[in-house]
């Protein structure tokens, strides 16, 4: 289960497009970008959500987390 800190980050992220952080996005720029927006997560905690996800697992070339495209 994603951490309140990651749960906000994605509500923020969503309700507000321009606060995305881009596409090719790495855990530690989406760690960065997080604090920058009042959120504070590690990059094993975001690392831990996406593979619970399963969106690792998935083929194709894209990441989605959560409705929010990477």
């Amino acid at each position: 289960m994603p951490s309140e800190a990651i749960k906000g980050y994605i509500a923020k992220v969503n309700a507000d497009p321009s606060s995305h952080p881009g596409n090719n996005a790495s855990h530690a720029d989406l760690v960065n970008h997080a604090k920058g927006l009042g959120f504070s997560f590690t990059e094993k905690e975001i690392k831990e959500h996406l593979d619970s996800d399963g969106v690792n697992d998935a083929g194709g070339g894209g990441c989605n987390f959560n409705d929010v495209a990477f």
